[in-house]
Parts: structure tokens; C-alpha cells; sequence
């Protein structure tokens, strides 16, 4: 699968946070028709917190990959083959007409193949973000035509298919064995259950096509937490439904608190919910961390 967002470019440990760094985009709708405006909202991180990124500046990506490429976007899109839309955060902008033929289904210009669609059936338009020196791609979901599916298959699908909507990521909670602790008290040293919690309906489902049959068929989301926080460590960079949790609405993960004389105080923490079609949210906290 593509990567669905942004993620930062940091060292060994991919969730701690000590250079500013572009780690989600959340874009409202998450999944629109070429042509349609969306309102995007970055999340821009480091070591003082959340970064007010009023000279983010976005550019669309204009130039579908080679078939010798493997990134997720055309290395010329990270030099000049983008159009600049706008600088700051939030920042509303138009997806390109021609979207599915660039990166999705229709028959592109040049050289070319029509892309293949990820696992969900989902076809992306590639969004530059430069903040100071940090580099990101977002992919914004676009709604393509199918374009091998029967004519009856394919507007039976465009019947039936319910173009996807961001989660909600809820407050974050602390617990140590299995006592719950405050974040204003997180204790030094300690391992630390951090958790946090979705809607209910925030895993979706959705009608996709099958190529081998040419049918349709349902499928539902899944959906997964990235941490990041600028202390500690924690014991995995994604986490997916707990399993302990009967309605499989939380996600859970283990911070080890800094200790020792240098060790930070103040500990700011972040949380990316992604779903698999696009669609995310973000939260940020702050913790104390206290000398037992």
C-alpha cells in the first residue's frame, strides 16, 4: 500500500521529535473528485511543541511517476514539477481536473501507464509541503472512474460507494499496573501505558472492485495510531486496535519516561489516527514527568 501521509525524517527512533518535522495532513473531505476544493490542516512538530505553520508552503505534485521509479511520487515533484496553492495552515485548495489522469485510472499524457489503485481501490493526487527544511508528501484520495469493471459493474459501484470521512481521534489516557496516573505526574523511569480512543464507526466500510471476478464486494477500514513525543521512548512507532478491547476502539502503547538528572520535565506527545483509505486525525499533549 502507499504511504497515505506525510511521515518525518528523523534519526533511528522514528517517534521522538527534536528537529521540526511535518508528520500528518489532514485534509477535509479526505476523498473528493478532481475538480472539488479541499481544506487541509497540517500538523508541523518539534522539541517546544506544536509548530504554527504560517509559512508552510503546498504545491501540487503535476507529474505522474516513471515506471523505473519506486517512490511514492516523481522525484521532479521534490525539485520544481509542482504548483505552488498557497502558504499557512489550515489552507483550502483545489484538486486538478485532470487528476485521474495524471495519478489515477484514465489514460495519461507521455509516456505513461494509467496508474493501478492500492489495495482499497484508492488512486492518490501527491501534495509538496516545505516548512523551513522539512520536506513532506500528503496523497489526497481522489474518486476515479473504474476502468476495466463491466458498464453495469461500474455504475452499480458509482451507486453504491460512499466516499471516505476522517476519524476522530479522543483524548489520550496514562495508566501504570493498571493504576491511572496523570499526565501532569508521569512517573520517571516508568513504563507507562498510554492510550487512546476512536468513534465506533470510525472503521468504515466500503464497496470495492474486484478485478480477477469483476465484481464488486465489501471491505471495512482498519485503522492505526503513529506516536511521537519529544522525550522517552516508546516500545513500537504504530500501534493498531487493542485486542483486550472488545469494541476494538482503542489503541494502546508503552512510553518508557526519561530519568536522571538531564533527563525533561516537560514532554510534549502527539498521536496520528490513519485510516486505510486516507482519512486521519491528529491530537497533541503535554505531560510532566515527576521523580518517584
Amino acid at each position: 500500500m502507499l504511504a497515505l501521509s506525510c511521515a518525518p525524517d528523523l534519526h533511528d527512533d522514528p517517534t521522538l521529535v527534536d528537529a521540526p518535522a511535518i508528520v500528518a495532513v489532514r485534509s477535509e473531505p479526505p476523498e473528493v473528485s478532481p475538480g472539488a476544493s479541499v481544506n487541509a490542516d497540517a500538523l508541523v512538530v518539534s522539541k517546544d511543541g506544536t509548530v504554527a505553520a504560517t509559512s508552510l508552503a503546498w504545491a501540487l505534485c503535476t507529474s505522474p511517476k516513471g515506471p523505473a521509479e519506486n517512490g511514492v511520487v516523481n522525484s521532479d515533484c521534490l525539485a520544481d514539477a509542482a504548483t505552488p496553492v498557497g502558504e499557512g495552515s489550515p489552507l483550502a485548495f483545489a484538486i486538478p481536473s485532470d487528476a485521474c489522469a495524471l495519478f489515477g485510472p484514465d489514460t495519461p499524457p507521455g509516456n505513461f501507464r494509467p496508474r493501478d489503485p492500492d489495495a482499497t481501490g484508492g488512486f492518490y493526487q501527491p501534495i509538496r509541503l516545505r516548512f523551513d527544511d522539512a520536506l513532506a508528501v500528503d496523497l489526497e484520495r481522489i474518486i476515479c472512474n473504474l476502468r476495466t469493471a463491466p458498464a453495469d459493474v461500474a455504475a452499480e459501484f458509482r451507486s453504491r460507494y460512499v466516499p471516505n470521512h476522517n476519524p476522530t481521534l479522543r483524548s489520550a489516557t496514562a495508566s501504570v499496573n493498571p493504576a491511572v496516573v496523570a499526565l501532569t505526574a508521569l512517573p520517571a523511569g516508568e513504563r507507562i501505558d498510554l492510550a487512546v480512543a476512536w468513534n465506533a464507526g470510525d472503521a468504515e466500510s466500503y464497496v470495492v472492485f474486484v478485478p480477477g471476478s469483476a465484481t464488486l464486494a465489501t471491505a471495512r477500514e482498519t485503522l492505526r495510531v503513529t506516536w511521537y513525543a519529544t522525550g522517552g521512548t516508546f516500545d513500537n512507532d504504530g500501534t493498531g486496535p487493542d485486542p483486550n478491547n472488545a469494541s476494538g476502539t482503542t489503541s494502546m502503547n508503552v512510553w518508557t519516561a526519561p530519568s536522571g538528572p538531564s533527563a525533561p520535565t516537560r514532554v510534549h506527545f502527539w498521536a496520528v489516527l490513519r485510516d486505510s483509505r486516507g482519512g486521519l486525525d491528529f491530537s497533541a499533549w503535554d505531560g510532566t514527568v515527576v521523580e518517584k
